[in-house]
């Protein structure tokens, strides 16, 4: 199964993703941006996210 990922090393923390796809990004307790372990991922919602990440430093994995 394909599930984004996320470059912490490059991410501004600016909440991009979030806005776009609140089911699948998040901020965690430390102020990261996290991953949401599912079953499913709305692959338009996170297609737009990488397009949206000012840092391009959110990807798709097998």
């Amino acid at each position: 199964m394909r599930r984004p990922e996320i470059d912490l090393s490059a991410c501004n923390g600016c909440g991009a993703c979030i806005a776009v796809s609140p089911t699948v990004f998040s901020f965690n307790d430390l102020g990261f941006i996290q991953v949401a372990d599912l079953e499913f991922y709305p692959e338009a919602e996170v297609d737009e996210a990488i397009a949206l990440c000012p840092e391009d430093c959110i990807s798709w994995t097998e």
